[in-house]
């Protein structure tokens, strides 16, 4: 027996008179052999306007009648079609449509076909369970809480009870959200959000005046349950939106009075507090849910998780949800009114995109206006137990502008897959710092050998830097920071990895960037990859999205040392894993980890600013300001904003004027550097690549960094028992004064 979930709504006309059609829900199904075939439908059917009779549904495949449902209830139950009648499927591709008259559509959330009759589910146990225990566990008073708080229609459903946890693998939706540190980033997010069932309806009205109210189910008065419902026109939300909370005279229960013009509308019903959606229960309780004094639907589940996405940003934004371990749909409410503006479709697709939100949903809004805040409300897209779980959620976030650098570079990122997750262009740090979890510098694996008397040294000799090879960087040798992941290329591949190494030849000395995904080093990585090519601001794109000229391709992957080896599932999440790591920020905040800020000592101060110091400063040194304006100059250009790696920054024309000039005036270069590390702070971006520059002048007297490396290796922690962060800017300062001690003789 196979299970489609996620049908396409749509409508049909009924006569060639205007706004006559018929409202339609279809699933499209492929059968591996032509013949007669069963279905069974899981509907939330509502009555008519009489109160009495049922909303008729009829079958039609590819096409053709195949007669009506069996509908005997207004609430979520499985119905086959009157008399068991058999459908017809030929091989391949058929299309299976659900009709009904207005005012409702086919409320339908997975359809079963089968060959065997005998083998149809007919109970909705994660559903009906969880029905009956709010029967028998009914709550008395409710108290007022604040609210801190391709094609989808053919997917088919191997296990159709799977609502595993994202994060501990536990079977079910009792999570607890929580965000992780995001440095810099531009967006809102909440990690490990339950997906449960709340009511909502979707209807196609005429124009007329309309009450929509809740009301308590048999043994519950109108204070058990706190249900807040929203009534909105999808397409002029702005114009006909509605909201109610607590209506007088009805307890907590609420009512919606609305003059409203004809057109689709969305009727959804959450729980007050999003604590619900965290219970056992996944709900808080049942209501009846009316139109016009008239019994739509009974025994209603109220439940509901609202994610506060507040946030200026404006242009073209997105809200969407991450490794869903259910099926989500999202509601807007819009923050100040509570009221809903707008709600994702069933499957989320702009061309020209490459990424296929199957089991996630996403939605993108054009927002013009900064006052526009938003929060997020999810739900499950249905109430079959296949759709509970629990996701990742994200919002404003907004979408890569065409014509910017990051668009024009990369000609494999479609234009409605990139999506911007940092504020600015950032360059403080590069891609392989971020895939490290660090924000405190440019990091680089140095590749190429360095010589000292002769002999071959390791790749970091001379360098700002302690680790000779890309494993000692991610594998934490020497830590990253206190509580950082370790990572391993050992046994990784793509289905486990956290991070991904692009090269451009294919080997590890072609490496050009780095990208990272899932919840890496503590931080949230979006839907799929996360990047920050050079210079430029961070990115959420496909996993190939940056493959091409500049970057070449991804060639190797560390994955997490302390997970099991098939570190994700089918659904491409974590699971548990028994280690400790944390973000930096988390690091430093817990006092863990501490970047040391180096400053020249007072009597260093006093000689530097002596008549001896300023007698070795000649007029060369208005040389070195106006190369190292050039040298930064040109790596800030277009041409070299990608680039992560500061070697090859250092090869620009003007970085080797710069070089060879800074060697042949050793004093004055000591001076210009001095001035730029412990006077002029405001220059952030030079201070971060100039530590390599600092480096790369004075190679001739690299033993000295050694030095302040080797003393820091063999006391890496404050008087406090802190890590001290292994930063470039803390060796190349050290380094700077040391130099000064020798060049200055004092």
């Amino acid at each position: 027996m196979s299970f489609y979930t996620g049908g396409i709504d749509s409508k049909r006309p009924i006569t060639k008179a205007v706004n006559e059609h018929y409202l339609t829900r279809s699933f499209i199904i492929n059968v591996s052999i032509e013949g007669e075939y069963y279905l069974n439908t899981h509907i939330m059917a509502s009555r008519e306007a009489d109160g009495e009779s049922f909303q008729e549904v009829c079958v039609y495949v590819n096409e053709k009648f195949a007669g009506s449902l069996d509908i005997q209830t207004d609430t979520w139950a499985f119905v086959a079609i009157k008399n068991h009648t058999p459908i017809r499927l030929k091989q391949g591709i058929n299309q299976i449509t659900f009709s009904s008259l207005p005012p409702n559509y086919p409320e339908i959330d997975v359809i079963q076909v089968t060959s065997n009759p005998d083998s149809f589910l007919t109970k909705d146990d994660t559903y009906n369970d969880y029905i009956d225990y709010l029967r028998q566990h009914k709550s008395t008073i409710v108290e007022k809480k604040s609210q801190n708080e391709i094609d989808s229609s053919a997917r088919y459903l191997n296990d159709r009870n799977e609502t595993k946890s994202a994060y501990d693998d536990s079977g079910d939706w009792q999570v607890t959200p929580f965000e992780l540190s995001n440095p810099g980033g531009n967006y809102q997010h909440k990690m490990c959000v339950p997906i449960t069932y709340t009511y909502h309806r979707k209807m196609s009205l005429s124009q007329g005046t309309y009450t929509f109210m809740t009301g308590p189910v048999d043994g519950d008065d109108f204070y058990t349950v706190d249900p807040v419902m929203y009534l909105y026109k999808i397409d002029d939300p702005h114009q006909h939106s509605y909201y109610n909370d607590d209506y007088s005279s009805r307890g907590f229960h609420s009512q919606i009075n609305a003059t409203l013009p004809s057109g689709d509308y969305y009727l959804v019903v959450r729980a007050f507090s999003s604590s619900f959606s965290t219970s056992a229960l996944g709900r808080q309780g049942l209501i009846n849910v009316y139109k016009n004094g008239v019994l739509l639907n009974s025994q209603c589940p109220v439940a509901g998780y609202r994610v506060d996405v507040d946030s200026p940003n404006t242009g073209g934004i997105n809200y969407f949800t991450a490794y869903s371990t259910g099926i989500p749909c999202i509601f807007l409410e819009e923050k100040g009114s509570n009221k809903l503006r707008f709600n994702s479709d069933s499957y989320f697709y702009i061309p020209p995109m490459d990424y296929s939100w199957i089991d996630d949903a996403r939605m993108r809004l054009t927002k013009y206006s900064s006052d526009d805040r938003y929060r997020m409300l999810i739900s499950c897209a249905g109430a079959f137990g296949a759709y509970y779980g629990n996701c990742d959620v994200y919002g404003s976030c907004q979408q890569v502008i065409q014509g910017d650098q990051i668009a024009n570079s990369f000609t494999n990122l479609m234009p409605n897959d990139g999506i911007y997750s940092s504020a600015s262009i950032d360059d403080t740090y590069n891609c392989a710092s971020w895939a490290g979890g660090v924000t405190y510098g440019w990091t680089w694996g140095a590749i190429y050998a360095g010589q000292s008397n002769g002999a071959l040294v390791g790749p970091s000799y001379g360098q700002p830097t302690v680790w000779d090879s890309w494993d000692d960087f991610f594998g934490n040798n020497p830590q990253r920071y206190a509580g950082a992941t370790v990572y391993t290329r050992e046994y990784a591949d793509p289905d486990n990895a956290e991070i991904a190494v692009w090269s451009n030849n294919g080997a590890i000395s072609g490496v050009t960037h780095f990208s990272c995904r899932g919840t890496a080093n503590g931080h949230p990585h979006g839907y799929a990859w996360e990047s920050k090519p050079g210079s430029l601001r961070r990115i959420f794109h496909p996993k190939n999205a940056l493959s091409g000229n500049a970057y070449g391709s991804i060639f190797a992957y560390y994955r997490d040392a302390n997970k099991a080896i098939a570190g994700f599932d089918d659904r491409l999440h974590f699971r548990t894993a028994d280690n400790t790591s944390i973000s930096l920020d988390e690091s430093i905040k817990r006092g863990l980890t501490v970047i040391e800020k180096i400053n020249l000592s007072e009597e260093e101060k006093r000689f530097y600013d002596s008549s001896v110091t300023k007698a070795l400063r000649t007029d060369s040194m208005s040389t070195l300001y106006e190369l190292y304006d050039n040298w930064t100059k040109s790596v800030q250009s277009e041409n070299y904003r990608l680039i992560s790696n500061p070697y090859v920054l250092l090869s620009t024309p003007e970085g080797k004027d710069l070089v060879a000039y800074g060697k042949k005036h050793e004093t004055e270069a000591l001076s210009f550097f001095i001035d730029l590390f412990f006077e002029d702070e405001n220059q952030k971006y030079s201070n971060e690549l100039s530590y390599y520059m600092f480096c790369s002048i004075f190679s001739e007297y690299a033993d000295i960094i050694e030095d302040v490396k080797k003393e820091w290796r063999g006391s890496p922690k404050d008087r406090n028992g802190a890590y001290i962060a292994p930063t470039p800017e803390m060796f190349s300062k050290k380094y700077a004064k040391n130099l000064m001690h020798k060049l200055y003789k004092f």
